[in-house]
C-alpha cells in the first residue's frame, strides 16, 4: 500500500497492512466493549472485599470471548497448536495483561500502602497510546480516563475503582493483538511484520524532534519523513508536526492517518484553521481581502474544501459596513422629503391670519393645494412613501437613483439561511456569479405610478417584485449548497420518530426529535425563489425545509400502540403446583413485548420459553440423575431413568401468550410432559466416557448403540483428557489430524471439546486399560474402528458428550 507525503512515496508492505488490520481490530473491540464491561462491573461489585475476591476471574472471564477471537485469527493463518490455556500461558497474561495488576494497585490502596512497583509483573503495554488526541476524539473519550457518569454509579464501589477497570480492560483487549503477532512471528508466519523495537521507536523520536527544530537541511527532509514513518508509523507527534509544516493539499496525509486508526486528521486540520483565522486582522476593507485571500490560501494548503464559511463571515464583515452607509443615504433622503413639507407648512404659518373665516379658509385650501401639487410634481419623475421593489426601499429616488440602489443593493447582496438550533449560514451573491439588471423593470414601475395618488402612499405601502434581469452561475450555487454545514452529513442529526418506553411501572409515549436533515430538492427551490426574489433571509423551519420524522407522539398507530402495551402489562397470570404460587405481572411480561419501528406490538415468544425453562429448573422431575458441571459453569443433569416428567413448554407458552394478548387475569395448574429424545435436553441419549476405566458407552434414545475400550490423553506428557459435559460441535469422515510434528488420517473425526474429538486410531493395536498413562493421545479419544464406525453412523450434532473419571 502507497501513500504520497511531500510528494515522495511512502510504501507499507503488505505484511504490515495485515500486522495494521489485525491491530485495528482489536482497538475497536477495546473500544466497543467500554459501556458493556462498565455494566458488568457495577452490577458484579458491591464492596472491595467482594472485587478482591471475585475480581481476577471476572477479568479472565470477561476476556476469554476476545481471546478467542485471538486463537481463532491465529487458526485462520494455519497455526492449530494454540488454544486458551496456551495463549494465555506462554504469550499473554505475563506480557500484556494488565488486569491482574490493576487489581493488586486497588489492593495496595485499600490497604494504605506503596505500591512497590518492582513486585509487580512487567507489563509489555500498548505501542499506541489510546489516550492521544487524535485516537481519543473519535471514541468520545475527554480525559486520560474513560469518564464515566457518577449519577450512574450508585453502588458501595467508587467511580474511581470503576474506571480503573475500565481502563485496565480497555488495555488488556487490546494489547491481545500483541500476543497474536508474538504467536504468527514464533511460528514464522510470513504474511505478518514484526512490530517495530525499542531502538527504532527512540530513533524516530529523536528525528522528529530534529525535524521541528528545524535542523534537518531542506533537501533531507522528504526523506528524513519517510525514515520516521518507517520507524515508528503510530506515533501522532509526526502527522502533527507535517500538518503544521507543510500542510497536506491533496489529502495524502489524511488518508494515511485513516489507515493507520488516526481517524480524527479531519477534524484536527479544521482546528488549525480556526485559530489561523481568529489571527487574521480585519479592522479594515483592505484588512478583510486581505484575509478572504489568505484564509483561501491557508486552506488549500490543508487540503480543506470546507473553508467558505470563513469567507461568508469576512464577506458578512464587508457586507455590515455596506449596509450602513445605504443606511444613512436612505435617511437623508427621506429627511429631504420631510423638510421639503415642513417648509410648505412653515410657509402657511407665516401667512396672515384673517379675520374671516372664507378667507382663512381659503387661504388653508390654497395652501394644502399648493403642497399636493409640488409633491404631485416631485412624485412624476420619483417613487411615492413606503415603496419597496424586491425589499429594498426606494421612497423618494428617482429612476436612475432607484436602479443605481438597486444595482449597488443587488451587488451586496447575501441570503441569509436560518437553521434550527438557532444556526445561520449565509449566501453571498458574488459566490455565485450573481447578476441583477432592474433597468426595464424599474422603468415600467416608474411609468405605472399616477403622481396624483401620491398621498395614498402615507397610509399604504407598494411593494413590488421584478424576477426579471437576474442571473447567476448554477454550478456554483450547487458547489456553495454542498458545502453548507446545514448539509454536512457529520452535521447532520437524523428526525426520530416517537416511541414507546417502559418506565418501571408503565408506559409512556417518548416525543419525537425532529432532527436537522434537510431535504434537498425542497431547500434547492427555496434558495432559487430567494434570490429571484430578493429576500434576504431563508427560514427553513417556516418554509417546511426539514424532514419530518416518520411516526409523531399523536399520530393513531402510536397511541393504539400505547393502548395495546398498556392491556399486554395488566394481564396476571398465577400458576399453582406442588402447594407453590407462580406469578407473572406486569414486572414481567414487559420485558416480552416488543414494539417495532413501525409500532407492530409482539410478544417475545423466545424470551417466554426461556423463563418457562428457569420454571423446570425447580419443577421438572427428571428421576435418578448424574449431575456435571462444565467448562462454563453450566450444571447439567442427565438420567437414563424412565418415566419422569417436566413441565410442558409449548403449552404452557401457548396459555401465556392468550392471556397477555387478551389482558385477561387467570389462574391454573402448571402442566407437565413425559420427555422424548427430541426434547431441547438430552435424556435418554448421550456419550459417556469413562477416563479412569477407558471404556466409552453410546446409549441413543435409552437403546445401547455400541460400547468398548479407549485410549484418552497421555497422563505423563500432560495431555490428560478434560473431565466435563460436551456437545458434538460437527462430524466428518475421512480427515487428517495435524499438530506439533505430526499428521494422522482418521476415517471417523467427531470434534466435541476445541481439538478434541472422538476417532478410530487404526495404528493402534489395543485400547483400554493404562495405555493411556504412558503411551496415550494428545488429548482426544481413540476408538476401535469398528467402535467409531458405529458411534458415527448414529450420532446426531449438539448429541451430550460425557467424560468422567
Amino acid at each position: 500500500m502507497n501513500f504520497k507525503v511531500l510528494n515522495g512515496d511512502i510504501y507499507f508492505s503488505d505484511e504490515f497492512v495485515k500486522l495494521n488490520e489485525i491491530r485495528a481490530e482489536f482497538l475497536q473491540y477495546a473500544f466497543d466493549s467500554t459501556s458493556i464491561f462498565t455494566e458488568e462491573c457495577i452490577k458484579k461489585f458491591d464492596s472491595i472485599e467482594q472485587l478482591l475476591k471475585d475480581g481476577e476471574s471476572f477479568g479472565y472471564e470477561y476476556l476469554n470471548s476476545y481471546i478467542s477471537k485471538a486463537i481463532d485469527i491465529v487458526n485462520e493463518f494455519g497455526v492449530k497448536e494454540i488454544d486458551n490455556d496456551t495463549f494465555n500461558k506462554n504469550y499473554y497474561l505475563d506480557n500484556y495483561c494488565t488486569w491482574e495488576n490493576t487489581l493488586e494497585e486497588i489492593k495496595n490502596e485499600n490497604n494504605q500502602e506503596n505500591i512497590d512497583s518492582n513486585k509487580i509483573n512487567d507489563i509489555t503495554y500498548a505501542k499506541l497510546n489510546i489516550n492521544s488526541e487524535l485516537i481519543k476524539k473519535p471514541f468520545r473519550l475527554k480525559e486520560k480516563n474513560i469518564i464515566l457518569d457518577s449519577d450512574k454509579i450508585e453502588r458501595g464501589i467508587s467511580l474511581d475503582i470503576i474506571n480503573k477497570l475500565v481502563n485496565a480492560m480497555v488495555e488488556s483487549i487490546f494489547n491481545i493483538n500483541f500476543a497474536v503477532i508474538d504467536i504468527l512471528k514464533h511460528y514464522n508466519i510470513a504474511q505478518i511484520e514484526s512490530y517495530n523495537d525499542a531502538e527504532d521507536v527512540n530513533k524516530s523520536n529523536n528525528l522528529i524532534k530534529e525535524l521541528l527544530e528545524n535542523k534537518i537541511p531542506q533537501g533531507e527532509e522528504e526523506n528524513t519523513i519517510k525514515e520516521i514513518i518507517k520507524l515508528n508509523p503510530y506515533n501522532e507527534n509526526i502527522y502533527k508536526a507535517l500538518l503544521y509544516k507543510y500542510g497536506d493539499k491533496d489529502n495524502q496525509l489524511e488518508i494515511l492517518g485513516d489507515f493507520l486508526g488516526y481517524n480524527n486528521i479531519h477534524e484536527y486540520k479544521h482546528k488549525l484553521l480556526d485559530e489561523y483565522y481568529i489571527g487574521l486582522p480585519n479592522n479594515t476593507k483592505e484588512d478583510i481581502n486581505k484575509a478572504k485571500e489568505n484564509i483561501v490560501l491557508f486552506a488549500n494548503k490543508l487540503g480543506i474544501k470546507e473553508y467558505s464559511e470563513y469567507v461568508d463571515k469576512l464577506n458578512k464583515m464587508f457586507a455590515d459596513k455596506v449596509k450602513l452607509e445605504d443606511s444613512i443615504k436612505t435617511k437623508e433622503i427621506e429627511k429631504n422629503v420631510e423638510m421639503a413639507t415642513v417648509e410648505v407648512t412653515e410657509k402657511i404659518r407665516k401667512d396672515k391670519k384673517y379675520d374671516k373665516i372664507w378667507i382663512s379658509t381659503g387661504i388653508i385650501v390654497g395652501s394644502l393645494l399648493a403642497i399636493y401639487l409640488i409633491m404631485t410634481a416631485y412624485f412624476n419623475s420619483h417613487f411615492f412613501f413606503r415603496t419597496y421593489i424586491n425589499g429594498v426601499n426606494v421612497t423618494g429616488k428617482s429612476n436612475k437613483s432607484a436602479q443605481d440602489f438597486m444595482a449597488e443593493k443587488a451587488d451586496n447582496y447575501i441570503l441569509t439561511i436560518k437553521e434550527r438550533e438557532d444556526s445561520t449560514e449565509e449566501l453571498n451573491g458574488k459566490d455565485i456569479n450573481l447578476k441583477y439588471d432592474f433597468t426595464n423593470g424599474i422603468n415600467e414601475l416608474l411609468e405605472s405610478q399616477n403622481p396624483f395618488l401620491w398621498i395614498k402612499s402615507i397610509f399604504v405601502s407598494n411593494k413590488y417584485t421584478i424576477t426579471e434581469g437576474i442571473s447567476y452561475d448554477e454550478e456554483l450555487l450547487k458547489q456553495f449548497l454542498g458545502n453548507l454545514n446545514c448539509l454536512d452529513e457529520s452535521n447532520v442529526k437524523e428526525p426520530v420518530s416517537a416511541y414507546i418506553n417502559y418506565t418501571g411501572a408503565e408506559y409512556e409515549i417518548i416525543k419525537e426529535d425532529n432532527g436537522n436533515r434537510i431535504k434537498y430538492d425542497e431547500f434547492y427551490s427555496k434558495v432559487l425563489t430567494h434570490i429571484q426574489n430578493v429576500n434576504d433571509v431563508l427560514d427553513l423551519d417556516k418554509e417546511k425545509c426539514y424532514e419530518d420524522p416518520k411516526y409523531t407522539s399523536e399520530e393513531d398507530v402510536v397511541v393504539q400502540a400505547k393502548n395495546t402495551v398498556d392491556k399486554y402489562i395488566s394481564s396476571k397470570i398465577i400458576y399453582t403446583t406442588s402447594g407453590d404460587e407462580i406469578v407473572i405481572d406486569s414486572s414481567l411480561i414487559n420485558t416480552w413485548i416488543n414494539v417495532d419501528e413501525d409500532f407492530n406490538v409482539t410478544l417475545n415468544e423466545d424470551s417466554i420459553r426461556e423463563y418457562i425453562n428457569e420454571l423446570g429448573d425447580s419443577y421438572d422431575n427428571i428421576g435418578s440423575t448424574r449431575t456435571f458441571t462444565r467448562w462454563s459453569g453450566e450444571v447439567i443433569k442427565v438420567s437414563t431413568t424412565p418415566g419422569i416428567y417436566y413441565v410442558d413448554r409449548d403449552s404452557t407458552v401457548s396459555e401465556i401468550v392468550e392471556a397477555i394478548s387478551n389482558g385477561a387475569e387467570t389462574t391454573k395448574e402448571l402442566s407437565f410432559k413425559t420427555p422424548s429424545a427430541t426434547d431441547d435436553y438430552v435424556i435418554n441419549t448421550f456419550v459417556e466416557v469413562d477416563l479412569s476405566n477407558q471404556t466409552i458407552v453410546y446409549y441413543k434414545n435409552g437403546e445401547l448403540i455400541t460400547q468398548g475400550n479407549v485410549v484418552t490423553g497421555d497422563a505423563s506428557k500432560g495431555y490428560s483428557t478434560p473431565s466435563g459435559v460436551y456437545r458434538l460441535d460437527w462430524k466428518a469422515k475421512d480427515f487428517v489430524l495435524r499438530g506439533d510434528g505430526y499428521a494422522a488420517p482418521v476415517s471417523f473425526w467427531m470434534p466435541f471439546n476445541g481439538g478434541i474429538g472422538l476417532h478410530d486410531a487404526s495404528w493402534r493395536s489395543s485400547f483400554g486399560g493404562s495405555i493411556y498413562k504412558t503411551n496415550g493421545s494428545h488429548g482426544c479419544v481413540n476408538m476401535p474402528y469398528s467402535v467409531a464406525e458405529a458411534i458415527y453412523n448414529n450420532i446426531e450434532d449438539k448429541t451430550t458428550i460425557i467424560c468422567r473419571y
